[in-house]
This record gives structure tokens, sequence and C-alpha cells, in this order.
């Protein structure tokens, strides 16, 4: 799940807000639908970092609920703004990016509350496949509703369950296992037991170790993996359709049908197309759905007493990563339109399992070292991002929106790159 905050929620709107471009009565120009394409980044690279700092100085659980509800509620305003003008349009899209840049963060934070340690890597591969669960249903759903309804449905109706969602949400969510009103005494016993009690010192009563953060390797290896993911990520979403186009010669529909959630420029606005195509473009997400759970439970078949923690880790980022670097070189020199589908397809698949059970640390002292030695215990075999909540679960929300905002800016420096390179 990675990335996949801001892209996903991209992704699934994106291809309804072109279909509604493409029967303005004054078509917009080119450079204003990238500006369109491009605010919502824009938005959710600013307030990653801060993001953190609100889940973690605050409440992780109201900064998740708000987040979302606020972008669901903008969701349903984006009819309208299309209809309004361009303008408005940004405005909403860039405001959407800014309320979700906090949903990642905040849903790191959460899990320093609730995830023992030995359950850490299921629970939190489990809940990050959401996102690409969401897009599978939303991928199939939108080409039926804007056929059956309109193109607005889509809008209306995934913002009313977003709304919906943040009333259950803030009833029966709360920030820790002592404040649950309905959890059982002995399931709150047994998180609190497992945890320890170091959830009792709060994070608002620390200062944040800038300086530790800042010159932790660990962290800063994160930090490298997120840039080199996002970027091979954001160029399967970004530029599939223009390779298509450019390097098959294939005519507007062949596109669309074939290609992995993107809707670039030669998107075709037609709600059959988008029906039918839905089930093509919802491959990836449905193949990184299943692969990241089960690279999570067998990493910890892998660590339980057969393979070190550190060597599972470099097993599954080497390995996941590799085999993604592999597939898109050969989807690069490939003539055949099927290949290429299929090694793009896979490409998704073996950077699930890089998130799924990848790289890690033994016990590390390097983050806070004047805070207690929860901080330093082993970690559990998870993804590099959940290896944030191993570093230092009580900064966790600020380490993710510091290393996915960075990771964040290959969205928006990738398709200046890409149409460097590609020049004739």
């Amino acid at each position: 799940p990675r990335k996949v905050s801001e892209t996903l929620t991209a992704v699934t709107e994106k291809p309804i807000l072109l279909n509604r471009l493409q029967h303005l009565a004054e078509p917009w120009p080119a450079s204003v639908v990238g500006a369109v394409e491009s605010s919502y980044f824009w938005g959710y690279l600013i307030t990653q970092l801060p993001g953190g700092i609100i889940a973690n100085k605050l409440s992780a659980t109201r900064a998740f609920g708000l987040a979302t509800v606020i972008s669901s509620a903008l969701n349903m305003l984006l009819p309208l703004a299309m209809s309004a003008s361009y303008g408005f349009t940004i405005l909403i899209r860039f405001l959407q990016g800014l309320a979700e840049g906090c949903t990642y963060p905040a849903c790191l934070g959460i899990w320093r509350y609730w995830a023992p340690p030995h359950e850490l890597s299921q629970l939190a591969n489990i809940a990050f496949c959401g996102s690409n669960v969401g897009v599978l249903f939303s991928l199939l759903l939108s080409g039926a509703l804007t056929e059956s309804i309109g193109w607005p449905a889509p809008f209306y109706i995934y913002g009313g369950i977003g709304i919906l969602w943040f009333a259950l949400w803030f009833l029966y969510v709360s920030e820790k296992p002592a404040e649950h009103p309905c959890i059982s005494e002995a399931e709150r016993n047994y998180i609190v037991d497992s945890i320890g009690d170091h959830t009792d010192v709060d994070a608002q009563s620390c200062d944040t170790p800038w300086k530790s953060i800042f010159t932790s390797l660990p962290v800063l290896a994160v930090i490298v993996m997120e840039i080199a993911h996002g970027w091979a990520f954001y160029l399967l979403i970004v530029e599939p359709t223009k390779f298509f186009c450019d390097v098959f010669q294939f005519d507007l529909t062949q596109v669309r049908l074939i290609s992995l959630n993107s809707f670039g420029p030669c998107f075709h606005g037609n709600a059959s197309i988008v029906l039918q195509s839905g089930f093509v473009s919802a491959m990836p997400h449905l193949l990184t759905s299943v692969i990241v759970p089960i690279g999570g439970c067998t990493a910890d078949f892998l660590n339980n007493g057969r393979l070190a923690t550190t060597a599972v880790r470099k097993l599954y980022i080497c390995f996941g990563f590799g085999m993604e670097a592999i597939f898109l070189l050969v989807a690069g020199y490939s003539s055949d339109a099927r290949v290429a589908v299929v090694c793009l397809t896979l490409a998704v698949g073996f950077s699930a399992i890089a998130l799924s059970g990848s790289w890690g640390t033994s016990p590390i002292p390097v983050i806070t070292p004047s805070l207690p030695k929860f901080l330093f215990k082993p970690a559990p075999p998870a993804g590099f991002n959940v290896n944030l909540l191993d570093l230092a679960p009580r900064y966790a929300g600020i380490l993710m929106g510091l290393a996915n905002g960075v990771g964040s800016m290959a969205g928006i420096f990738l398709p200046v790159a890409t149409a460097y390179m590609a020049e004739d």
C-alpha cells in the first residue's frame, strides 16, 4: 500500500474525471488537464510530514478519520467543480490531496497502540491491502455506474460511502485499547501485555528527535527504498497509455482496454470501454491484494527459526525489486503488446512481494537512544513501511510521512524525466 493512498485515489477517479472532460462544451487545453491531474499530488506531498506530526502529537485515529471524510466530501463536489471551471476543479483536487496526505502516516500511527509485535506484520499488511481492494472494486463498478446512471454517479456514491464509513469509525474506533467501549477485558489485557507499557508514555510529552531521525542509517535506507519503489510505481501508473500509443501505435480503444490504470491523453471517453477495461485494469490490484498478505505470512514462516530477520528482509527486497526491474526491462524492449502487458502486471506483483516481507534490521538503538528499550526490539517480518514501526513505534507516523513524502515526489518529476529521455 504504498504510494497507494494518493495514487489509488487518483486512479479510481481519473477515468471518470477525464470522461467528463471529453464532453465539455469548450475542451480544456492539455496543459490544464495536466494541471488537474497533478494538483492532487502537490497537495498530497505537502501534508505528508505534517500529517505524521499531527497523528503523533494528537490522535492518529481521529486524524485518519477526518482526512478520509474530508476527501470523501470533496469528492462529491467534483462534478459541480468540473461543470463550473477548471480552476475550481484544480482547487478541489488540491484540497483532496492535502486531506489524504495525512492518511498513511496516521494509519501507521494507529498500530502503535493496537498491534502486538508478533502480529504486526500480518495486521499492517492486511490493512494496507485495503487500498488495493478498494481500487479493485471501484474499477469494476465505475464503468457500470457510469453507463447505467451517469458519469457523476461514482463521485457521489464513493463519497457517500466514505462519509458513512466515517460515522461508524467515529463511533466504534478508539485511540487505545483501554479506551475502547466494546473490547473484551481479555483482549484488552492481551494487547496491552503484548505491546508493553511504552504506550503509557505519550508522544505528546516528548520532543521529536529530528537529529537522530535524519542521521539514522536505517531510516535513510527506508527513504531510499521509498524513492526507488515510488519511481517504479508511478512509472507503472502514469506512463503505460503513452507507451502503448507511441510504441505499438494502438488506437484509443485498444489502449484503454490494455492499459494498467493509466488514463492519460489517449483516454477514450466511452462508458462501455471503461466497463470492459475495468476487469483488465483491476488485475494488478487483485494480484497485489493476494500477494501482500501471503508474503507477510511466508516471511513469518521463514523467520521462525529458519532464517535471520535481516536475511528475510534482504531476500524479499532483492527478489521483489530485482524481478520488478527485469520485467520492466523486458516490457520496454518487447515488440509484442501482449508480452508487455503481462510483464507490466508481473512487475506490479513482484513489487508487492518486496512490500510484504522486505528489508529490516536487527535491534537498532539509533533513532532515539535516550528512550526506553521498547524501541530496540527485533523487527518482525513485514514490508519496509511497516519496518518504521519496528524502528521507532512512537514516531512511526512521522517517519512514514517523511519517507512517503520523499517517495511521492517521483510522481511529480517522473513525467518530466520520461518525456526528456523519450525524446526522438
